[in-house]
């Protein structure tokens, strides 16, 4: 945003405008969202500018209608009043082909978002996914914190994945610390993050094909238990929900806290 409207000529950095445009439309999550609730207006504000700056965008004046069967199931109005908002409408479960209509000008961007449960089958996923958990040290009665790393990587027959997202459920009585993982969204590998205690979600841009990402958060110990089970990391394809990968992961020292 700084760069669009600062006083030096940015059609002399068009490329690096566009390798910043790239980069924000990748960190986008499913829900068309960034990392916070401040961070989207002023991402969006900044794609605005940018399509306005060298495509000569001007204001929408747009209605968008969705239908199944014949039938309007949303409609949504788009113009200079309410160009910066993110819209959305819950739709009914109804089963036909969803059409989106455009009436206007303008270039929003719409997206239905569809969440279901599938079976993750390791053999047939294009996607590969790794824990590994390491501990300052294991000579301690209590380990108040540890650092886990996932790796996950794409050989699917596209040149490149969909945007991944990442689940991590929390181990017993420990908490991911948000700090670190924040440090990681200032590089490529991570594009957002969501906090949902016991899960944290992490938002990863797309993969080529034979591409490996890996990335690292630390662990916090929050209450001590008699027994500490398993964790799940999940990996799956934003764009095609059935590519998918799972692993656990566990408190890496083989003694555990007592109540």
């Amino acid at each position: 945003m700084g760069i669009l409207k600062g006083p030096n000529p940015i059609h002399e950095l068009a490329d690096l405008l566009a390798r910043g445009a790239q980069w924000m439309s990748n960190c986008q999550d499913s829900n068309g969202f960034y990392s916070s609730s401040r961070a989207t207006p002023v991402a969006i504000e900044a794609m605005i500018e940018y399509a306005r700056s060298f495509d000569g965008l001007q204001s929408p004046d747009a209605k968008i209608a969705v239908t199944v069967g014949g039938n309007v199931v949303a409609e949504f109005t788009v113009n200079e009043s309410n160009e910066m908002l993110v819209q959305s409408k819950n739709l009914p479960g109804v089963h036909g082909i969803y059409r989106i209509s455009f009436q206007g000008k303008g270039r929003p961007t719409f997206q239905i978002n569809h969440e279901f449960y599938t079976e993750i089958t390791k053999q047939e996923s294009p996607l590969a996914l790794t824990v590994v958990t390491r501990a300052p040290s294991c000579a301690e009665e209590i380990i108040r914190t540890f650092n886990s790393t996932i790796c996950t990587s794409y050989n699917g027959n596209q040149s490149q994945s969909g945007p991944l997202v990442v689940t991590a459920r929390s181990p017993t009585g420990f908490y991911i610390a948000q700090g670190p993982v924040y440090k990681a969204l200032s590089t490529d590998k991570v594009c957002d993050v969501k906090f949902a205690d016991p899960i944290t979600y992490f938002y990863l841009p797309p993969l080529k094909r034979g591409e490996k990402r890996c990335f690292s958060f630390t662990s916090y110990l929050q209450q001590r238990a008699s027994r500490i089970q398993n964790s799940t990391v999940t990996v799956h394809d934003s764009d095609n929900p059935g590519n998918a990968a799972y692993a656990e992961y566990r408190y890496p020292c083989p003694k555990v806290s007592e109540e």
